[in-house]
């Protein structure tokens, strides 16, 4: 008796010192290498062993009776940290080392909350069956009749719990979804026994009791796939050709970022009414959020085309315009005042440029619209009266490359000045809210003629973008 307890004695003295040391300096190896274990690693040497090395002096060492409250007491707590390590283990393998888009990862946190639960519940059943002798049924027993009153006094709560239940059967969220209920909208940022947390688009976090999600009626936008439809209503005067508004409108739509080619957009005449006409244009994009963004740069696209395309967008009053708008005179002006400083253009005789406006158009692009694409057909010469733009072209990788950036009385689209049809080399897209010169093709090749200056000075041009594009 006195050989078993110096052995277990010694054990303890020599062991517990050298498994500590042993077990920090893994845990600090490991630490430093951020390795996930590193949190076992801690339970273990921070809970099991000195729970552990608790009992054996209680138990083996001390000799004290098993049946004993101190012996006991440390067997509860070598239970507790055993349970806790093993909870700890499975979520750690399973689910905090999942990889994204795998069943693991998309577990929602209640199903956990009630696996550690029922695993706490039966951890719980066998310690105080095999530790402190208890009844297991008498106890059972005893809570149904508690729980029974309980759930009397807390029916609110246990509602949202069983709402909160049923709601991860059927899955009919998910974290990550964007729903829509009450006049609140947000994603779903977590699940819980008792609510959904949601996050609107103004930062703010929105509790919602799973009883009202249970019992109400709720939109998912995110639903069975991430593709979502957005519409977008917008009106046009009657004097508009419907087939001219419906072709700039899916022009567009497709031209408008995040907006997918296949589905592609569609247009629909909804209503006639007397002073206008109601088109709903539907942008298909890869997912809600994308929507609200493709919507507001569609729109605002919009107007910008309604410039260009000479469209209306009536307001809800009668106007009668009798003389031109009192900008457009302004308009003239200022474009022949940038006319005379653009590049070339010094050179031609200030009467004649009057009849070169004329020949000329003005259109409005809004930022970050492509203004000319790489491969398409060159309109004129282009001369920029507000605004910025940047100039690029793909290369052999098909990756954008930036070749410069143009402002307000620079040229582009000089290759407008050779005899044959030419397309762009490069693509011009504005930067902010931009306003260009067209100068007709017509009206440029008569202007060179009469006077050569130009010319030569559009040729000039041109071999500085041809050298920039050949340097990348």
């Amino acid at each position: 008796m006195q050989q078993h307890w110096l052995t277990w004695s010694l054990l303890l003295a020599i062991g517990f010192p050298l498994l500590m040391i042993v077990l920090g300096e893994i845990t600090f190896q490991l630490e430093r290498r951020k390795n996930p274990l590193t949190n076992l690693l801690k339970i273990l040497r921070n809970l099991i062993l000195p729970c552990t090395a608790l009992f054996i002096l209680l138990f083996q060492v001390l000799q004290l009776p098993q049946e004993g409250i101190l012996v006991r007491a440390s067997e509860t707590l070598l239970w507790i940290a055993l349970i806790y390590f093993g909870l700890t283990l499975i979520n750690q393998i399973l689910f905090e080392e999942a990889q994204q888009d795998t069943w693991r990862s998309q577990v929602p946190k209640l199903l956990l909350d009630l696996g550690r639960t029922f695993l706490v519940i039966v951890g719980t059943g066998i310690v105080l069956a095999n530790v402190w002798d208890a009844n297991v049924g008498r106890l059972l027993a005893a809570l149904g009749v508690g729980s029974l009153i309980l759930g009397l006094a807390l029916q609110d709560s246990l509602s949202n719990i069983f709402s909160g239940i049923t709601l991860l059967l059927e899955q009919p969220i998910k974290i990550g979804d964007w729903i829509e209920l009450a006049n609140v909208r947000g994603q779903v940022r977590e699940i819980t026994w008792r609510s959904v947390h949601l996050y609107t688009f103004q930062k703010h976090l929105v509790i919602v009791p799973n009883s009202e999600l249970a019992k109400g009626s709720f939109s998912n936008y995110s639903g069975v796939e991430p593709l979502h439809g957005v519409e977008v209503e917008i009106k046009f005067s009657r004097d508009d050709p419907p087939n001219k508004v419906i072709e700039v409108l899916k022009k567009i739509a497709l031209e408008t970022k995040g907006v997918l080619q296949e589905p592609p957009p569609k247009v629909f005449l909804t209503s006639l009414d007397d002073w206008f006409l109601m088109y709903k244009t539907v942008l298909f994009v890869k997912d809600y959020v994308q929507g609200i963004e493709s919507k507001h740069e569609f729109q605002l696209r919009m107007w910008y085309a309604s410039q260009r395309y000479d469209l209306t967008m009536p307001y809800p009053i009668a106007i009668e315009y009798k003389s031109p708008p009192p900008t457009a005179k302004y308009s003239e002006q200022k474009a022949l005042e940038v006319l005379r400083q653009a590049p070339g253009w010094e050179s031609v005789a200030p009467e004649f440029l009057p009849s070169i406006f004329a020949q000329s158009t003005v259109e409005s692009y809004s930022k970050k619209e492509v203004i000319v694409k790489e491969g398409t057909p060159l309109r004129g010469l282009y001369i920029i009266l507000e605004g910025e733009v940047a100039l690029s072209f793909q290369d052999l990788s098909g990756e954008p490359k930036n070749i410069a950036h143009l402002f307000a009385g620079e040229i582009f689209g000089e290759k407008a000045s050779l005899l044959s049809d030419q397309t762009s080399e490069i693509t011009i897209t504005a930067l902010a809210d931009t306003q260009v010169l067209i100068v007709s093709i017509e009206a440029l090749h008569a202007t060179m003629l009469r006077f050569p200056a130009l010319a030569h000075k559009l040729g000039e041009t041109m071999e500085i973008r041809r050298r920039q594009v050949g340097v990348f």
